[in-house]
């Protein structure tokens, strides 16, 4: 019978990983976010117009707001897409040739129109950019209003501008949608031709809490995310207490049932020996024997009771065998009457605790299983290490006829 096992490679390790993340949801990707910083950055108010203007950007919107989209049946929904922005240019391009009085120039009024819901492409993946190019159509219309006395906008190009500024404002930080509401005043009231000033200072009033709605609901999804994370570090920290306490209930039995039956092994072997003062030699040795590996074992079993109750420093009171102890382990196999011979080749004096740990544990196994199944029969283990590989081998010859499984 043989019993071969490559034990771990000794001073092998695993190359390390960089550790990555990723910048929290709703942030600034750059760290351009915060103008007017250091002493060669522009004053805060230029800081954040231009910002906000060609440098800032904003989490992605929301994914239904996606163009093109994904999903199960993305043709369905591009075409859906489709209707609406076409349905929508439509719209505002009939607005603005109401309010024109320019009957003769309609390709203006589309154009406009046209830049104005076409922005709508980019809302679900750059939010900034649709500002920015609903901004110049809102700006645009504007030159094609017609009469100064004339209403300069198109209602549905409000509505729409009200939408994605709020989505703006969900997704960037507060002082790039302080920016952005700064820029859209302005707009409004570049393009405010003929409305009167109070018009327009409730435009930017409206602006404003449209703005402020935006920024609330990005606190909202903020402190929901982190009340999920809490949650699910809350759930590990309960499931890691199941563990703990099933590794203590394991411990508890496994002390009861195994250490306390080997204490027993190891008094009565021990107490043989003094009942029967007449005991031949050999009975006397075997029964020492036997109180030494109960002995031993029941050391082993408190180390697996501690490390099973938590790692306790307690439970372990010696270190861990290693190939040093082999020698003595193939010592008190002979002792018991078995043949084993032990070669121990190029093995280095310091390999990891984990590799020694392994290879003794190997060899203790083999020579339980020789006792076991082949008795009386010599054994051979072989420990060598070549090429950084630790090789552990037990050969044992074939049991005896009749002899017990």
């Amino acid at each position: 019978m043989s019993s071969t096992a490559p034990a771990p490679s000794p001073g092998r390790g695993l190359p390390g990983a960089r550790a990555s993340g990723s910048s929290p949801p709703h942030e600034s990707p750059s760290g351009a976010d915060q103008p007017g910083a250091g002493g060669e950055g522009p004053p805060p108010f230029v800081g954040v117009l231009i910002q906000a203007a060609v440098k800032g950007e904003a989490a992605p919107g929301p994914a239904w707001l996606r163009f093109p989209p994904g999903g199960r049946n993305p043709r369905l929904m591009t075409a859906v897409w489709l209707v609406v922005v076409g349905g929508l240019a439509v719209a505002v391009s009939a607005e603005l040739s109401a309010f024109s009085h320019r009957q003769g120039q309609p390709w203006a009024c589309a154009t406009a129109a046209a830049v104005t819901t076409g922005s709508l492409m980019f809302l679900g993946r750059s939010p900034m950019v649709a500002w920015r190019v609903m901004t110049l159509g809102l700006a645009g219309t504007a030159l094609v209003s017609g009469p100064p006395s004339s209403w300069p906008w198109s209602p549905t190009g409000l509505v729409l501008y009200a939408v994605v500024l709020v989505v703006v404002a969900a997704r960037a930080q507060p002082s790039l949608v302080t920016g952005v509401w700064l820029w859209s005043v302005l707009a409004v009231w570049l393009s405010s031709r003929g409305v009167s000033q109070w018009l327009v200072a409730a435009l930017a009033a409206a602006l404003g809490g449209l703005a402020v709605l935006g920024n609330v609901q990005r606190g909202r999804d903020e402190a929901r995310q982190q009340l999920a994370q809490t949650s699910a570090e809350r759930d590990a920290a309960s499931a890691q207490q199941a563990v703990l306490a099933e590794r203590a209930r394991i411990a508890r039995e496994l002390h009861d049932v195994v250490a306390h039956h080997m204490s027993l092994i190891a008094i009565q072997a021990e107490a043989a020996a003094v009942r029967e003062p007449g005991l031949p030699p050999s009975t006397v040795a075997s029964l020492g024997l036997i109180r030494d590996a109960a002995r031993e074992a029941l050391t082993e079993t408190r180390g697996i009771v501690g490390l099973l109750r938590g790692g306790d420093a307690t439970g372990e009171r010696e270190p861990a065998p290693g190939i040093g102890q082999i020698d003595a382990l193939v010592a008190g196999a002979r002792t018991s009457g078995m043949s084993v011979t032990l070669e121990m080749s190029g093995v280095r004096p310091s390999l990891p605790a984990a590799t020694e740990l392994t290879a003794y544990r190997i060899v203790q196994e083999a020579l339980a299983n020789a006792a076991r199944h082949a008795p009386g029969q010599p054994v051979r283990v072989s420990v060598g290490e070549a090429d950084g590989s630790l090789t552990v081998e037990v050969l044992s010859g074939p049991p005896a006829l009749g002899a017990r499984p």
